[in-house]
């Protein structure tokens, strides 16, 4: 009412964009994404925003994931470099669940049907291409590992001949730190491509002349994976 105090108007605006935000419909979606753009939540609020948008959303479609991607995009969003990492992994996770495929059932789809498919085109003409540019631009090796992790955690499988690359260290900025976060980045999802991704593996555990950390790295990722006997043989 008019006459609340301004401790509970802001309280019960609070809990208003609590409830938007998790609940997780479309309408919901677009309407807190506009909040964020427009640069009306807090800082605290837009990082809630970005990470939890793969947990509450119901309905990733492929427009609904567009329209997240033009988020992420936003200045809004860019001009935060703590929060232009978040969202990168966040919005990599949720299109690898959403249109990849996962182990795990994120969404209804028994219910609504398969709402973005491997064969979404914007994947390989615009997300992927947009992540590639992040890693290519940034300047600091924080900024590199948050878009390897980002690409990894993606998974499509154009993005392994890039990491595969960071990983044999054959990339100009390559350092020991890269090559572990590449090593790494694809653990949730390196048994889709065991058959590229295991002899690099293996290249550098069995190779004294690497460090310590990236051999640990990738005898963890061949212990995980448990690769046929053939490879252990070579």
């Amino acid at each position: 009412s008019l006459s609340a105090s301004q401790e509970v108007k802001q309280t019960v605006r609070n809990l208003f964009i609590d409830i938007v935000r998790n609940s997780g419909s479309s309408p919901c979606v677009m309407f807190i994404l506009e909040l964020l753009k427009t640069y009306q939540l807090t800082e605290i609020e837009n990082y809630y925003t970005i990470v939890t948008l793969g947990h509450y959303i119901k309905t990733p479609t492929e427009e609904l994931i567009h329209q997240i991607f033009l988020t992420i995009k936003s200045p809004a969003v860019q001009e935060k470099f703590w929060l232009k990492g978040s969202a990168h992994l966040a919005f990599a996770n949720l299109v690898r669940n959403a249109c990849l495929g996962s182990a795990k059932s994120y969404y209804p789809e028994d219910v609504f049907g398969k709402m973005c498919t491997s064969s979404n085109k914007k994947i390989v003409q615009e997300y992927i291409p947009h992540l590639v540019q992040e890693l290519k631009s940034a300047t600091t090796s924080i900024d590199k590992q948050i878009a390897l992790w980002s690409l990894g955690q993606l998974a499509h499988e154009s993005v392994v001949p890039i990491m595969i690359n960071y990983m044999e260290g054959k990339t100009q900025d390559s350092t020991n730190q890269l090559r572990k976060v590449a090593l790494y980045a694809l653990n949730d999802v390196a048994h889709f491509y065991k058959h590229k991704l295991v002899p690099v593996f293996l290249a550098v555990a069995t190779n004294p002349a690497e460090s310590r950390n990236l051999r640990i790295a990738a005898i963890t990722m061949l212990m995980k994976w448990e690769p046929d006997t053939v490879y252990m043989q070579t």
